[in-house]
């Protein structure tokens, strides 16, 4: 199990592109990190899932990768979230990624305040250039790669070591799910539901960081020459749960760019709230990939 020293752990990672620059150099120089070569958290996965030989790893793969419009937020208030679930629908990525590009779609849980604290969790559906598109999930052009991923800190990054090949229309299921208890762990639960939702193959159950998460984010991510998504994506029955209740949180959603997002809905005062569908328009017209 090779110990990676800070200067070549910084140079070879980037994972400072993930947080604050200054927080992570400083954190990476006081530090030495061990790479793991399994993640024995890992209870249930598909047969078709395809296994990495590292967890960590970095999912950004330059320090210029960029948050694009259009994002939604919701949180920051007192209450912190123990539960998350919603389906996933990522649509076309853009057609000809460049070799070093990449896409990263996901709805993902934050501390919310500080990002060199606390645990970051997030699924990703992954799109990239056709070569490390096989590398990633054994997929082709057209198709996606998904993996689970925690952020620990500013800068210690752990990606499941599986991953998993996702059409177009395929619904996932991802469930986000905190433990009982002090110190209880964040478990991420993945399910291809398959195109009409009706099927519930399970990827696997990823289980690290164990930190307060206070803001949900829904994201796309960018990078080497993509400029932004090319189909519509759409995120459905969103169900959100409060360690305690929250009456107030739709109030702190806030969304930015071309999205309709239904109204948010509470039935217990706060403690649990339903979104039914967010939809994501493409920044990008007339350039997601065609199968023809």
């Amino acid at each position: 199990m090779p110990v990676i020293t800070s200067k070549s752990f910084l140079t070879s990672h980037n994972f400072c592109s993930l947080c604050n620059i200054v927080a992570c150099q400083a954190f990476i120089s006081q530090n030495k990190f061990v790479a793991s070569a399994n993640v024995p958290d890992i209870t249930s996965k598909s047969p078709l899932a395809h296994q990495h030989d590292n967890s960590l790893v970095k999912r950004q793969s330059s320090p210029q990768t960029t948050v694009s419009r259009p994002t939604i937020s919701i949180g920051k208030a007192a209450s912190e979230f123990i539960k998350i679930s919603m389906v996933q629908i990522a649509g076309y990525p853009p057609k000809d990624i460049p070799i070093n590009g990449q896409i990263n779609l996901f709805g993902g849980l934050f501390y919310g305040t500080n990002s060199s604290q606390g645990d970051t969790i997030q699924t990703v559906i992954e799109g990239y250039g056709s070569a490390k598109l096989w590398r990633t999930c054994r997929a082709y052009p057209g198709q996606w790669c998904i993996r689970s991923h925690a952020i620990h800190g500013c800068c210690l990054f752990q990606a499941s070591p599986d991953s998993a090949i996702i059409n177009h229309d395929d619904q996932v299921l991802i469930e986000y799910e905190k433990a009982d208890g002090l110190g209880g762990m964040w478990t991420q639960s993945l399910w291809n539901l398959g195109p009409k939702g009706v099927d519930k193959k399970e990827l696997w159950k990823f289980t690290k960081g164990n930190a307060p998460t206070k803001l949900l984010s829904i994201r796309t991510e960018t990078d080497g020459g993509v400029r932004g998504s090319a189909d519509i994506q759409n995120y459905l029955n969103i169900t959100m749960t409060m360690a305690t209740e929250e009456p107030k949180l739709a109030a702190t959603l806030v969304k930015k760019g071309n999205v309709h997002v239904d109204n948010m809905t509470t039935a217990d005062g706060g403690r649990t709230w339903v979104i039914r569908e967010i939809a994501i328009l493409p920044m990008l017209e007339g350039q997601a990939f065609s199968p023809d």
